[in-house]
């Protein structure tokens, strides 16, 4: 470290980390500072290729719906899916997945290719935000799922049911932005990557138990008697 001036601080930087990284006089150098204070130096500001092509051949149902999660979560705004023989079903499949997320639209159809991106900006995210989100409808979906089945309430049950899919969808977006803050070098985090790690523990635990309130609902939509004369 040395000191230029009254106030200024200079650094060198080891010269095979240059060298690697083409960088020389006038070069354009990118420093990000950490919640911590780490300061991050970076030759390249330029976001890393978020495009993936997949050729799906025959897969459907839940290979070809793991495949695409597995993108979506690693983070890729764009996806090609394609086949030689892009068939009905798979094309049915493909837009069953993408209702089921937060985000990804279908722009583009033909008689073997499916584009998919994803139109939901990152920073329009806030963890704790969809964290809380999450807890309040699986609270909520315990509550009714209880009362639709002593009760007797089948259209109760159903709603219950229709909301695990909201929280299955919260809980994989917070799980992509995890997985898009750990891979993120080029920007000021807005959260540690420990704290977001705990954030996405939590989530996907709540998830589970807003899982079990459906199971609970689809009892209760099956049942034709009253729980109590049931019990006798």
């Amino acid at each position: 470290m040395q000191k230029t001036g009254k106030s200024t601080l200079n650094v060198s930087l080891p010269k095979k980390w240059a060298n690697s990284n083409g960088i020389s006089n006038g070069s354009l150098i990118f420093i990000t500072q950490n919640q911590n204070g780490d300061l991050l130096l970076s030759a390249d500001r330029s976001e890393r290729n978020l495009l993936i092509k997949i050729d799906i051949e025959s897969k459907s149902g839940d290979p070809l719906f793991r495949d695409i999660i597995a993108c979506y979560l690693a983070g890729y705004r764009t996806m090609e899916i394609y086949s030689h023989n892009l068939t009905a079903i798979q094309k049915r499949d493909i837009h069953y997945i993408v209702n089921k997320l937060i985000g990804p639209e279908i722009l583009e159809e033909t008689v073997n290719k499916v584009v998919i991106r994803d139109l939901l900006s990152s920073e329009e995210l806030k963890l704790d935000h969809a964290l809380k989100r999450i807890k309040n409808m699986t609270r909520s979906m315990i509550y009714d799922a209880i009362s639709s089945l002593v009760n007797r309430d089948k259209e109760l049950a159903i709603d219950v049911i229709q909301r695990d899919n909201d929280v299955d969808r919260l809980n994989l977006l917070v799980s992509k932005r995890f997985s898009e803050i750990l891979n993120s070098r080029s920007i000021e985090q807005e959260i540690n990557p420990v704290i977001a790690f705990n954030y996405m523990q939590a989530a996907t635990n709540l998830e589970r138990i807003a899982d079990h309130a459906s199971r609970i609902a689809e009892i209760a939509s099956e049942i034709e008697n009253e729980l109590l004369s049931m019990a006798k």
